[in-house]
């Protein structure tokens, strides 16, 4: 778990990252078998240990208005 634990860690840590990394973890988590119970606390640990905060923008979630597609210009002579 050492290895899964540092590389998702490292990767909550890359600018846009963040909610990815949490998402895969917890999915991890909750794979038959158990093999990965307790990931999500210890990549949560390393994260406090490092003193890191995600950026406001990685902690609002994707969802946003959506706007229509811009004009299509018209081409002189066309």
């Amino acid at each position: 778990m050492e290895r899964i634990a540092a590389h998702y860690t490292a990767m909550a840590m890359q600018p846009g990252c963040w909610q990815y990394a949490q998402a895969r973890v917890a999915e991890l988590e909750q794979e038959r078998g158990g093999h990965w119970l307790g990931l999500r606390a210890e990549v949560g640990r390393r994260i406090k240990a490092a003193g890191f905060r995600p950026a406001a923008s990685d902690l609002a979630p994707f969802e946003r208005a959506a706007e229509p597609l811009p004009q299509r210009r018209r081409m002189h002579g066309g």
